[in-house]
């Protein structure tokens, strides 16, 4: 499986920290099948990919769902980044503001005004 041509799915036993099964694709009717075959799961950590819901919902329907961390991680410093993006003319006008009250009180530029020559 190389990158960009063919994707699999990885299943991870996530008590015991190791990989227990490669499937050949990410369709939700692998992933049904695979848990179908494998009745005992009750608890799956994946990613948001659409077709691992199906496929869970469909071969575990009993079975909780929870997303992984590094995804929700990932999740949230977009939206952070988004935010800020959105915000960046009104932080940059704080931080002139902060800037220059540092001044004011210090008698004397703040270091990030001073220019390296």
């Amino acid at each position: 499986m190389r990158k960009g041509e063919n994707f699999g799915t990885l299943i991870v036993d996530l008590e015991q920290r190791r990989p227990i099964e490669v499937l050949p694709e990410r369709t939700a009717e692998c992933v049904e099948q695979w848990l179908k075959a494998h009745p005992t799961v009750k608890v799956v950590c994946r990613d948001r990919y659409h077709e691992y819901k199906k496929g869970i919902h469909a071969g575990a329907p009993k079975a909780t769902q929870i997303a992984d961390r590094w995804h929700l991680l990932k999740n949230n410093s977009d939206m952070l980044q988004r935010i800020c993006a959105g915000f960046s003319q009104e932080l940059q006008t704080v931080a002139d503001h902060i800037a220059s009250l540092a001044t004011q009180t210090d008698g004397k530029q703040h270091p990030s005004q001073t220019s390296n020559r």
